[in-house]
Protein backbone atom coordinates (compact mmCIF):
# COMPACT_ATOMS: atom_id res chain seq x y z
CA UNK A 1 0.00 0.00 0.00
CA UNK A 2 2.99 2.11 0.73
CA UNK A 3 3.97 1.59 -2.78
CA UNK A 4 1.07 2.54 -3.89
CA UNK A 5 0.96 5.73 -2.35
CA UNK A 6 4.42 6.87 -3.30
CA UNK A 7 4.01 5.72 -6.77
CA UNK A 8 0.83 8.28 -7.12
CA UNK A 9 2.48 10.93 -5.21
CA UNK A 10 4.95 10.99 -7.84
CA UNK A 11 3.01 10.76 -10.54
CA UNK A 12 1.27 14.18 -9.50
CA UNK A 13 4.35 15.82 -8.77
CA UNK A 14 5.78 14.72 -12.64
CA UNK A 15 2.65 16.13 -13.90
CA UNK A 16 2.74 20.22 -13.08
CA UNK A 17 3.63 21.31 -15.59
CA UNK A 18 1.57 24.42 -17.71
CA UNK A 19 -0.59 22.18 -20.24
CA UNK A 20 -4.32 21.74 -20.99
CA UNK A 21 -5.84 18.78 -19.24
CA UNK A 22 -8.61 16.80 -21.02
CA UNK A 23 -10.53 13.63 -19.65
CA UNK A 24 -9.54 10.01 -18.57
CA UNK A 25 -13.06 8.17 -18.44
CA UNK A 26 -14.80 6.06 -21.29
CA UNK A 27 -16.72 8.88 -22.04
CA UNK A 28 -15.47 11.77 -24.81
CA UNK A 29 -16.32 15.17 -24.27
CA UNK A 30 -16.57 17.72 -26.75
CA UNK A 31 -16.02 21.28 -25.68
CA UNK A 32 -16.54 24.33 -28.22
CA UNK A 33 -13.68 26.88 -28.00
CA UNK A 34 -14.31 30.32 -26.21
CA UNK A 35 -14.59 33.42 -28.53
CA UNK A 36 -12.31 35.60 -26.82
CA UNK A 37 -14.07 39.05 -28.62
CA UNK A 38 -17.05 38.64 -26.72
CA UNK A 39 -18.17 40.09 -23.77
CA UNK A 40 -18.38 38.77 -20.07
CA UNK A 41 -22.29 38.40 -20.99
CA UNK A 42 -22.08 36.66 -24.26
CA UNK A 43 -19.55 34.08 -22.65
CA UNK A 44 -22.28 32.91 -20.11
CA UNK A 45 -24.47 32.00 -23.10
CA UNK A 46 -22.16 30.52 -24.37
CA UNK A 47 -21.35 28.17 -21.78
CA UNK A 48 -24.90 27.21 -22.07
CA UNK A 49 -25.08 25.80 -24.98
CA UNK A 50 -24.49 22.02 -26.60
CA UNK A 51 -22.00 20.38 -28.08
CA UNK A 52 -22.73 19.34 -31.73
CA UNK A 53 -24.22 15.97 -32.45
CA UNK A 54 -21.44 13.38 -33.41
CA UNK A 55 -20.74 10.04 -34.86
CA UNK A 56 -17.66 8.05 -33.44
CA UNK A 57 -15.63 4.84 -35.56
CA UNK A 58 -12.56 3.22 -33.75
CA UNK A 59 -10.94 0.00 -34.38
CA UNK A 60 -8.02 -0.56 -31.22
CA UNK A 61 -5.49 -3.26 -31.45
CA UNK A 62 -3.94 -4.55 -28.39
CA UNK A 63 -1.38 -7.11 -27.31
CA UNK A 64 -3.65 -8.83 -24.77
CA UNK A 65 -6.67 -8.37 -22.81
CA UNK A 66 -7.31 -6.61 -19.12
CA UNK A 67 -10.37 -6.58 -17.96
CA UNK A 68 -10.70 -4.95 -14.46
CA UNK A 69 -6.65 -5.45 -13.64
CA UNK A 70 -6.94 -8.70 -15.00
CA UNK A 71 -5.03 -10.17 -17.62
CA UNK A 72 -5.54 -13.35 -19.39
CA UNK A 73 -2.34 -16.42 -18.59
CA UNK A 74 -1.28 -16.18 -22.38
CA UNK A 75 -1.08 -13.30 -24.32
CA UNK A 76 -4.05 -12.61 -26.16
CA UNK A 77 -3.99 -10.31 -29.31
CA UNK A 78 -7.09 -8.58 -30.11
CA UNK A 79 -8.74 -6.50 -32.56
CA UNK A 80 -11.97 -4.35 -31.24
CA UNK A 81 -13.59 -2.12 -32.98
CA UNK A 82 -16.73 0.08 -32.47
CA UNK A 83 -19.17 2.48 -32.83
CA UNK A 84 -20.46 5.50 -30.55
CA UNK A 85 -22.56 8.13 -30.82
CA UNK A 86 -23.63 11.05 -28.94
CA UNK A 87 -26.64 13.50 -28.60
CA UNK A 88 -26.16 17.41 -27.64
CA UNK A 89 -27.92 16.55 -24.44
CA UNK A 90 -25.64 14.31 -23.26
CA UNK A 91 -26.71 11.32 -24.42
CA UNK A 92 -24.85 7.86 -25.69
CA UNK A 93 -24.66 5.16 -27.40
CA UNK A 94 -22.56 2.59 -28.91
CA UNK A 95 -21.60 -1.15 -29.84
CA UNK A 96 -18.75 -2.99 -30.08
CA UNK A 97 -16.88 -5.82 -30.41
CA UNK A 98 -13.29 -7.97 -30.19
CA UNK A 99 -11.96 -9.98 -32.53
CA UNK A 100 -9.30 -12.85 -31.09
CA UNK A 101 -7.37 -14.46 -33.77
CA UNK A 102 -5.81 -16.66 -30.99
CA UNK A 103 -8.54 -18.38 -29.95
CA UNK A 104 -8.68 -21.51 -32.24
CA UNK A 105 -12.33 -21.68 -32.67
CA UNK A 106 -14.14 -20.72 -35.87
CA UNK A 107 -15.77 -18.29 -34.21
CA UNK A 108 -13.17 -15.75 -32.98
CA UNK A 109 -15.41 -12.69 -32.42
CA UNK A 110 -16.61 -12.13 -28.54
CA UNK A 111 -17.05 -9.41 -26.26
CA UNK A 112 -20.06 -7.76 -28.11
CA UNK A 113 -21.63 -5.31 -25.99
CA UNK A 114 -24.09 -2.77 -25.94
CA UNK A 115 -23.86 0.73 -24.34
CA UNK A 116 -25.92 3.77 -23.34
CA UNK A 117 -25.15 6.41 -20.96
CA UNK A 118 -25.30 10.18 -20.32
CA UNK A 119 -22.95 12.46 -18.79
CA UNK A 120 -23.27 16.69 -18.13
CA UNK A 121 -20.50 19.10 -17.66
CA UNK A 122 -21.18 21.31 -14.33
CA UNK A 123 -19.56 24.48 -14.30
CA UNK A 124 -17.18 23.63 -16.76
CA UNK A 125 -14.76 21.71 -15.20
CA UNK A 126 -16.85 18.79 -12.88
CA UNK A 127 -17.85 15.94 -15.56
CA UNK A 128 -20.59 13.53 -14.47
CA UNK A 129 -21.84 10.41 -16.13
CA UNK A 130 -24.08 7.46 -15.83
CA UNK A 131 -24.04 4.14 -18.42
CA UNK A 132 -25.30 0.68 -18.66
CA UNK A 133 -23.23 -2.00 -20.70
CA UNK A 134 -24.39 -5.34 -21.57
CA UNK A 135 -21.86 -7.57 -22.96
CA UNK A 136 -22.47 -10.92 -24.96
CA UNK A 137 -19.61 -13.20 -24.02
CA UNK A 138 -19.22 -16.39 -26.50
CA UNK A 139 -16.44 -18.44 -24.50
CA UNK A 140 -15.21 -18.69 -21.17
CA UNK A 141 -11.66 -17.57 -22.22
CA UNK A 142 -12.59 -13.94 -21.08
CA UNK A 143 -12.45 -13.13 -17.34
CA UNK A 144 -15.25 -10.86 -17.10
CA UNK A 145 -17.51 -13.62 -18.80
CA UNK A 146 -19.62 -14.61 -15.69
CA UNK A 147 -20.43 -10.93 -15.00
CA UNK A 148 -22.42 -9.49 -18.58
CA UNK A 149 -24.35 -6.26 -16.83
CA UNK A 150 -22.43 -3.55 -15.84
CA UNK A 151 -23.92 -0.36 -13.97
CA UNK A 152 -21.29 2.70 -13.88
CA UNK A 153 -20.84 5.99 -13.02
CA UNK A 154 -18.20 8.16 -13.55
CA UNK A 155 -16.78 11.50 -12.52
CA UNK A 156 -13.95 13.86 -13.27
CA UNK A 157 -12.26 17.54 -12.20
CA UNK A 158 -10.38 19.21 -15.36
CA UNK A 159 -7.95 21.85 -14.27
CA UNK A 160 -4.76 23.18 -15.99
CA UNK A 161 -2.81 20.96 -13.88
CA UNK A 162 -4.19 17.48 -13.39
CA UNK A 163 -6.97 15.68 -13.68
CA UNK A 164 -8.67 13.61 -10.70
CA UNK A 165 -11.33 11.13 -11.85
CA UNK A 166 -13.14 8.61 -9.97
CA UNK A 167 -15.94 5.93 -10.91
CA UNK A 168 -17.43 3.32 -9.61
CA UNK A 169 -19.12 -0.02 -11.32
CA UNK A 170 -21.37 -2.53 -10.37
CA UNK A 171 -21.06 -5.48 -12.02
CA UNK A 172 -23.85 -8.17 -12.04
CA UNK A 173 -24.34 -11.85 -13.21
CA UNK A 174 -27.40 -13.39 -15.04
CA UNK A 175 -28.27 -15.41 -12.10
CA UNK A 176 -27.22 -12.66 -9.72
CA UNK A 177 -24.76 -15.14 -8.19
CA UNK A 178 -21.97 -13.65 -9.23
CA UNK A 179 -21.26 -9.47 -8.35
CA UNK A 180 -18.80 -7.08 -8.12
CA UNK A 181 -18.16 -3.85 -6.78
CA UNK A 182 -15.63 -1.95 -8.23
CA UNK A 183 -14.05 1.88 -7.90
CA UNK A 184 -10.96 3.18 -9.93
CA UNK A 185 -9.61 6.39 -8.89
CA UNK A 186 -7.45 7.93 -11.16
CA UNK A 187 -4.96 11.27 -12.24
CA UNK A 188 -4.58 12.38 -15.51
CA UNK A 189 -2.71 15.17 -17.61
CA UNK A 190 -2.79 16.08 -21.27
CA UNK A 191 0.10 18.23 -22.82
CA UNK A 192 -0.99 19.47 -26.16
CA UNK A 193 0.01 21.22 -28.74
CA UNK A 194 -2.02 22.74 -31.85
CA UNK A 195 -1.25 23.53 -35.31
CA UNK A 196 1.72 21.62 -35.76
CA UNK A 197 2.03 20.35 -39.29
CA UNK A 198 -0.76 21.85 -40.37
CA UNK A 199 -3.33 24.41 -40.06
CA UNK A 200 -5.84 22.16 -37.46
CA UNK A 201 -3.71 19.48 -36.17
CA UNK A 202 -3.15 18.25 -32.54
CA UNK A 203 -0.58 16.38 -30.88
CA UNK A 204 -1.65 15.56 -27.31
CA UNK A 205 0.49 13.28 -25.22
CA UNK A 206 -2.39 11.68 -22.48
CA UNK A 207 -0.38 10.65 -19.34
CA UNK A 208 -2.44 8.57 -16.11
CA UNK A 209 -2.21 6.77 -13.34
CA UNK A 210 -5.20 4.63 -11.46
CA UNK A 211 -5.57 2.57 -8.66
CA UNK A 212 -8.39 0.15 -8.44
CA UNK A 213 -10.21 -1.15 -5.66
CA UNK A 214 -12.64 -3.57 -5.43
CA UNK A 215 -13.88 -7.55 -4.95
CA UNK A 216 -13.40 -10.03 -7.25
CA UNK A 217 -15.55 -12.95 -7.44
CA UNK A 218 -15.48 -12.81 -11.02
CA UNK A 219 -11.84 -13.84 -11.03
CA UNK A 220 -12.16 -16.35 -8.49
CA UNK A 221 -15.27 -17.71 -10.81
CA UNK A 222 -12.94 -17.16 -14.04
CA UNK A 223 -10.43 -19.44 -12.35
CA UNK A 224 -12.54 -22.31 -11.12
CA UNK A 225 -13.94 -22.83 -14.42
CA UNK A 226 -10.36 -22.68 -16.22
CA UNK A 227 -8.97 -25.43 -13.45
CA UNK A 228 -12.20 -27.74 -14.44
CA UNK A 229 -11.62 -26.86 -17.94
CA UNK A 230 -7.90 -27.87 -17.95
CA UNK A 231 -7.25 -24.52 -19.33
CA UNK A 232 -5.29 -23.56 -16.46
CA UNK A 233 -2.29 -26.12 -14.74
CA UNK A 234 -2.15 -24.55 -11.62
CA UNK A 235 -0.81 -26.42 -8.52
CA UNK A 236 -2.58 -27.17 -5.02
CA UNK A 237 -2.18 -23.95 -3.04
CA UNK A 238 -2.37 -21.85 -6.34
CA UNK A 239 -5.35 -20.14 -5.96
CA UNK A 240 -5.38 -16.14 -5.54
CA UNK A 241 -4.96 -15.50 -1.62
CA UNK A 242 -7.53 -12.67 -1.29
CA UNK A 243 -10.69 -14.61 -1.04
CA UNK A 244 -12.77 -18.59 -1.36
CA UNK A 245 -13.15 -20.04 -4.82
CA UNK A 246 -15.95 -21.04 -4.73
CA UNK A 247 -18.85 -19.57 -6.80
CA UNK A 248 -20.62 -17.97 -3.94
CA UNK A 249 -18.48 -17.11 -1.42
CA UNK A 250 -18.02 -13.19 -1.70
CA UNK A 251 -14.33 -12.05 -1.77
CA UNK A 252 -12.90 -8.59 0.24
CA UNK A 253 -12.79 -5.01 -1.29
CA UNK A 254 -9.28 -3.75 -1.27
CA UNK A 255 -6.60 -2.55 -3.27
CA UNK A 256 -6.17 -5.19 -6.30
CA UNK A 257 -3.86 -2.84 -9.04
CA UNK A 258 -2.71 -0.07 -9.80
CA UNK A 259 -1.76 1.15 -13.55
CA UNK A 260 0.01 3.82 -15.79
CA UNK A 261 0.03 4.81 -19.25
CA UNK A 262 0.86 6.98 -21.83
CA UNK A 263 -0.41 7.89 -25.09
CA UNK A 264 1.16 9.97 -28.08
CA UNK A 265 -2.40 11.13 -30.10
CA UNK A 266 -2.22 13.05 -33.55
CA UNK A 267 -5.56 14.30 -34.69
CA UNK A 268 -6.49 15.89 -38.01
CA UNK A 269 -9.21 16.54 -39.77
CA UNK A 270 -11.42 14.02 -37.73
CA UNK A 271 -9.02 11.33 -37.77
CA UNK A 272 -7.30 10.68 -34.58
CA UNK A 273 -4.32 8.28 -34.53
CA UNK A 274 -3.45 6.76 -30.97
CA UNK A 275 -0.44 4.82 -29.72
CA UNK A 276 -0.73 3.40 -26.66
CA UNK A 277 1.28 1.71 -23.65
CA UNK A 278 -0.20 0.59 -20.08
CA UNK A 279 1.72 -1.23 -17.40
CA UNK A 280 0.03 -2.96 -14.40
CA UNK A 281 1.08 -3.95 -11.02
CA UNK A 282 -1.25 -6.20 -9.11
CA UNK A 283 -0.92 -6.06 -5.11
CA UNK A 284 -2.88 -9.18 -4.52
CA UNK A 285 -0.24 -11.89 -5.47
CA UNK A 286 -2.61 -13.40 -7.86
CA UNK A 287 -0.97 -16.46 -9.21
CA UNK A 288 -2.79 -15.86 -12.57
CA UNK A 289 -1.93 -12.47 -13.94
CA UNK A 290 0.89 -11.83 -16.15
CA UNK A 291 2.22 -8.11 -14.89
CA UNK A 292 5.88 -8.32 -15.82
CA UNK A 293 5.51 -6.64 -18.78
CA UNK A 294 3.68 -3.53 -20.50
CA UNK A 295 0.92 -4.07 -23.34
CA UNK A 296 0.44 -1.92 -25.84
CA UNK A 297 -2.77 -0.44 -27.86
CA UNK A 298 -3.12 1.31 -31.78
CA UNK A 299 -6.23 3.08 -32.05
CA UNK A 300 -7.85 4.78 -35.22
CA UNK A 301 -11.04 7.22 -35.06
CA UNK A 302 -12.70 9.10 -37.04
CA UNK A 303 -15.35 11.44 -35.93
CA UNK A 304 -18.18 13.50 -37.70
Amino acid sequence: MKVAVFLIAFFMLASLANAKTDRNTIYKKYKTAKDTTKSDDDSDSEDDEDSPNSFEVSTTGGSNLIQQGKKLPTQQYYLAPSFTYSHSIGITAGIGAKYLPETGKKKAWDDVSLTAGYSHAFMEHLNIGLNYTYTKYYSETQVMASEPHTFAFTSSFDNKIITPSISASYYMGDTVKISDFIVVLGLSHNFTWKDNLTTGDEFTIPISASALLGTSNFYNNYVVKAQKNGKLKAKPGKIPKHGSTTVDADTNFGLTSIAFSGALSYTIKGFTLSPAASYSISTNNDSFVVADKPDFTLTLTYSF
